[in-house]
């Protein structure tokens, strides 16, 4: 160690400055973070599809008439729903219209009886969610009655037809007075949208089981009385039908009724099928 009073001491050691590579790391590091916070939403999983009729039922709480657009466009065109709309405000009953295709393999398995089950309880799960009045959350108490629905929708066994349902018992007759309806011959080739106005009218009547059983007995006794004239025709020596003719002529005669009597047993006796989209 030199003892020169003038040489110059050891110079405090320098503190290295950061790096160039080194900031960049932390400007990288950030704005990655940003990123992927801002990213959360978009990142998020897809919300889940819609069940099956909710959205006829979310169009029934503003219209008790819903078309699907496959029959608007000339079955049920607009002017005809808003004349069911009114007509159907007229009678003040609970009485709401599903006018869908129906097919197997749909969200329905082309299942009338389904499609009515379906949408009811998607109904009923609307009113319990509505919010009471005053803007609180509904309670049983507060929500609507639901309960109490008419509902004629399309039916899948008939695509030209229409069906009845009604809850929670049959006071209105709607069941019988869409089956009336079908057996009118007045309305052989009416469209839904006739058949459904007239199945709106006997409703309102009441009296939709007296119609049916009428309609019935007018088509057993045309079916008899056509029995009754190919006798006669046979007995003055007329042309005899074929054997298959005779066989299968009367069978198609009988298929149509029988149908509807098959039908209607089945709804009678096992009530409403259980929706499972429920």
């Amino acid at each position: 160690m030199s003892s020169d009073p003038n040489r110059p001491t050891a110079s405090p050691a320098r503190r290295r400055p950061v790096g160039a590579s080194g900031a960049a790391a932390l400007i990288t590091g950030t704005a990655v973070l940003a990123l992927l916070t801002s990213a959360g939403p978009v990142l998020a999983a897809p919300a889940a599809p819609p069940a099956p009729g909710a959205a006829i039922a979310r169009a029934l709480t503003k219209s008790p008439v819903y078309v699907d657009p496959s029959y608007a466009a000339s079955a049920v065109p607009p002017a005809r729903q808003k004349e069911l709309v009114r007509q159907i405000e007229a009678t003040g009953l609970p009485i709401k219209v599903v006018l869908v295709p129906l097919a197997k393999g749909d969200a329905y398995n082309g299942d009338a009886d389904t499609l009515a089950g379906v949408v009811r309880d998607r109904l009923k799960d609307g009113a319990d969610r509505a919010p009471s009045a005053d803007g609180r959350p509904a309670t049983d108490v507060d929500a609507p009655p639901h309960d109490d629905l008419i509902l004629l929708t399309t039916d899948g066994e008939f695509p030209d037809s229409i069906r009845g349902h009604e809850w929670p018992g049959e006071a209105h007759q709607a069941e019988d007075a869409a089956d009336a309806v079908g057996l009118m011959d007045e309305l052989d080739d009416a469209s839904l949208a006739d058949l459904t106005a007239e199945a709106v009218t006997v409703i309102e009547r009441g009296n939709g089981t007296a119609e049916y059983e009428k309609e019935r007995k007018k088509l057993d006794e045309s079916l008899a009385g056509d029995g009754d004239s190919d006798g006669r025709r046979e007995d003055r020596g007329g042309p005899s039908w074929p054997l298959i003719a005779a066989v299968a002529i009367p069978a198609l005669a009988l298929a149509l009724p029988a149908a509807f009597l098959v039908r209607s047993a089945r709804r009678r006796h096992a009530g409403s099928a259980a929706a499972p989209f429920a």
